[in-house]
């Protein structure tokens, strides 16, 4: 039953002892971490049924109605995951770290205060210098110790007046601290709520009433009541900065873009829908074309909805109906170090789900590589070329390919030629013999690996990319 827990108060958080953490539950480093600095940023904030579920303890659980898992295959389409719930100090469990990991996908925990007992939380840690640091050192310690890269900060209560000067403290402190521990890879992003002068009152806009608190963080996340003017003004209001700005798109549609009816009840921040063409849901694509068109980053809430509002044996197949709406405003990254050593699973065998067993996944959406209905293995459909991986990769040695598959297949690779890419065939394989290659390379820019079959379908069980281990040190990264 072990797994990794949430903080609740400021003194739970102060006496944090990262000597008593099991070593089981630190994340796995960062791998193929590339950053788009000239092109906008997808965040996915994952709030689901309160968060720390069954299937994300160490050991899983099985899989039943109601505890139908939330199974996550597009990484390579993200940049940043973010692990939400409503306890003041949200850790992210092993296994999101592990998984986001692998994919190159930065992870942040959330530090969250609301109501009555959050403006209490406020004022102990917001009370002087001294609260604020100490409060400051340890979720920098945190972050460290459990390997993640930062925090959203999500302050849903009025901030008094005397300790306003103490929040902005916090904020500027927390991210120059997290940065000279991590690197340029950590992030601290603000939530969207509360204003420079302390009143809860979301902005939908970066505005003169939240540009102090965006300048002193590495970025926003704007609330999702947004208009399309709002996200005009806020690109030029953010200059040079306005990739920072990341506007908050609901899957659940509470106020995004989309509804025609819309009735805003401010005082308990929830939104009224009606009419058939609400936002959110099946509809998130529209929302998203409109920070595209202004260069702005997305935040994409609580996509658990997946799994909340539908049967649970479709969460696959919904899953990359979701995500194939959203091709044309994600930009995926690529796999950037070798070995690649997976059998693609999203799950165990049989009925249990165990979220820290997740293999690497795919390049998927419009690759036309799909999960099996198990979620255990990868279909190629049809005789066309698939790209498996989007990669950047410098390769140069004797490199070993193997391929579990029934099937014949042709190992392909994408090379990178003047600015051109060219497609290399490394051998074609005929029936009955494995699917195992050997290959020389010396200084080629691989930017894509793919196979084809022969046949209409070909069910792959793993796939392995290494350089021989002879040869010593492994593909370097560019």
């Amino acid at each position: 039953m072990l797994g990794t827990c949430p903080i609740t108060d400021v003194h739970q958080l102060w006496n944090w002892d990262e000597n008593i953490i099991p070593h089981c539950l630190i994340g796995n480093s960062l791998k193929n971490y590339t950053r788009h600095h000239n092109y906008p940023e997808t965040l996915l904030c994952h709030d689901m049924k309160g968060g720390y579920l069954d299937e994300e303890r160490l050991d899983g659980c099985e899989v039943t109605d109601s505890t139908a898992p939330f199974i996550f295959f597009h990484w390579w389409y993200i940049d940043i995951f973010v692990y939400f719930s409503h306890h003041f100090v949200t850790i992210p469990p092993l296994g999101w770290i592990n998984q986001a990991h692998m994919h190159g996908v930065i992870v942040l925990g959330t530090v969250i205060t609301e109501w009555h007992s959050g403006a209490d939380i406020c004022k102990e840690f917001l009370k002087n210098e001294d609260s604020v640091t100490k409060t400051v050192q340890k979720l920098v310690n945190i972050a460290v110790k459990y390997n993640f890269e930062g925090w959203l900060i999500n302050i849903e209560n009025k901030v008094e007046a005397e300790s306003i000067m103490y929040l902005d403290l916090f904020l500027r402190m927390l991210t120059n601290e997290m940065r000279q521990t991590i690197g340029e890879r950590s992030r601290v992003i603000w939530y969207d709520s509360v204003t420079v002068d302390g009143e809860l009152k979301w902005q939908n806009e970066l505005n003169d009433k939240n540009q102090r608190l965006f300048d002193i963080t590495d970025g926003i996340f704007l609330n999702y009541i947004w208009n399309v003017k709002q996200l005009s003004t806020s690109a030029i209001r953010a200059k040079h900065r306005h990739r920072n700005i990341f506007v908050g798109i609901d899957c659940f549609g509470r106020g995004c873009h989309g509804n025609f009816s819309l009735v805003v009840i401010e005082q308990f921040y929830h939104a009224k829908l009606s009419g058939t063409n609400s936002g959110g849901g099946w509809n998130c694509h529209e929302a998203f074309m409109y920070p595209r068109q202004n260069n702005l980053s997305i935040a994409l809430f609580a996509p658990g909805w997946i799994v909340e509002t539908m049967p649970s044996r479709e969460i696959i197949i919904n899953s990359l109906r979701f995500w194939d709406r959203l091709i044309t405003f994600v930009r995926p990254h690529p796999l950037t170090t070798l070995p690649i050593d997976t059998d693609f699973s999203s799950v165990t065998l049989g009925q249990y789900y165990n979220l820290a067993e997740a293999k690497m996944q795919p390049f998927y959406l419009a690759s036309g590589v799909f999960p099996e209905s198990s979620g255990v293995h990868i279909v190629l459909q049809g005789s066309t070329l698939h790209r498996l991986f989007m990669t950047n990769l410098c390769l140069n040695g004797d490199y070993t390919v193997k391929i579990d598959c029934d099937e014949a297949l042709q190992l392909m690779l994408w090379k990178k030629d003047n600015d051109k890419e060219v497609i290399k065939c490394i051998e074609d394989k005929v029936e009955g013999v494995k699917n195992a290659w050997n290959f020389h390379a010396m200084d080629e820019i691989i930017v894509g690996i793919g196979l084809r079959s022969p046949n209409c379908c070909a069910i792959l069980r793993s796939f392995i990319f290494r350089r021989q281990l002879n040869l010593g040190i492994l593909s370097k990264e560019l």
